[in-house]
């Protein structure tokens, strides 16, 4: 429940309009107590000024809050979410969790 509607978005906001081969790309790692998780795309992207607001936690839709809300109760302040989007397109997110046992 945490990744899909990071899935989701990447499908109906970054993908949805790309003429190229649409991609999806998850890369999950765990060392020294600290679980990454990155989703990323080769879409569209996302504009400076909203991925600036998204990295605040505003302007998100009730998928990410609810990523949010998940992640602040199973991991208590243990996380955190970012977002980033290069100039030339595509768009991933980085979930980072520490101390998970």
């Amino acid at each position: 429940l945490i990744l899909q509607p990071i899935v989701e978005n990447a499908v109906f906001h970054g993908l949805a309009s790309k003429t190229e081969e649409p991609s999806i790309f998850f890369e999950i790692t765990y060392m020294e107590n600290i679980l990454k998780i990155v989703i990323s795309d080769n879409g569209v992207g996302i504009p400076s000024e909203k991925l600036e607001r998204m990295n605040n936690q505003h302007d998100l839709g009730y998928g990410l809050k609810n990523v949010i809300f998940r992640l602040e109760y199973y991991y208590k302040g243990k996380y955190s979410l970012r977002f980033i989007s290069p100039e030339d397109g595509g768009t991933a997110v980085i979930i980072t969790i520490r101390e998970i046992f």
